[in-house]
């Protein structure tokens, strides 16, 4: 895992020097990091201009919640019509510290500003893992509010269906975010709920999490949601 942790802090590093560079294209970037008290997850993520109607985003991180410490890499392709709304593909890839364990997931998403302040976007996904013989299928749905200048809130939800012989279950999750920017160039602080719950052969009662984050960004926020598909079952002990 020692070159997604390398790729995490140097792009933690140059993330905001990078946002301001609009001659490379790089239109906004952002860093983040966020624990749970059960795991912390650190995270980065830079906008990229190809053209007028292209683009492209790149994310960073790492997440140590003390069951499977693991760092991903994802990359988003995606077009902007001009009519406020955005579609394309993505891909991430995620490897386990200290054990040759790797998954990855592919998919399409497509986000539409419904006004200045209301954004709303989905994704479908499919993934695979290199151990237990797992792969899952996944629907994905969030809503982002622009509050004030300074405050915003988002909700998501997600399906998530796993159906091998050693382990069948649909893992429902929802998620309320609420961020809170401290200036126009300053940190930004962010507490999040999240629950989640398995359904079906191996189902599990629901568990919840309080979480607490600091972020700093600069230029245009990056639109696209990056997500752990096997992190609730790496919290409940199942892999």
């Amino acid at each position: 895992m020692r070159p997604i942790l390398s790729a995490c802090l140097f792009t933690a590093l140059i993330a905001g020097q990078a946002a301001a560079q609009s001659s490379i294209g790089i239109t906004g970037a952002a860093v983040a990091a966020e624990s749970s008290g059960q795991s912390t997850t650190l995270s980065a993520a830079a906008d990229v201009a190809i053209t007028l109607h292209h683009g492209m985003q790149i994310g960073l991180g790492l997440t140590d919640d003390g069951t499977a410490p693991r760092g991903w890499i994802s990359g988003h392709l995606y077009l902007m019509p001009g009519d406020g709304s955005r579609y394309g593909l993505f891909a991430s890839l995620f490897d386990l510290d200290g054990a040759p364990r790797n998954y990855a997931e592919i998919g399409v998403e497509a986000g539409f500003d419904l006004s200045d302040r209301l954004w709303l976007s989905g994704a479908a996904a499919m993934g695979a893992a290199s151990f237990d013989e797992l792969d899952w299928i996944a629907l994905r749905s969030a809503a982002d509010y622009r509050i004030s200048d300074r405050l915003s809130a988002s909700v998501s939800a997600s399906v998530t269906e796993f159906e091998e012989a050693a382990f069948s279950a649909d893992l429902v999750a929802l998620a309320a975010r609420l961020d809170y920017r401290l200036g126009r160039h300053a940190p930004g602080l962010y507490l999040q709920l999240s629950a989640d719950q398995l359904f079906g052969d191996d189902a599990a009662p629901m568990q919840t999490s309080l979480s607490v984050g600091v972020s700093f960004g600069l230029g245009q926020a990056p639109h696209w949601r990056e997500a752990d598909p096997l992190r609730a079952l790496f919290g409940r002990g199942l892999l």
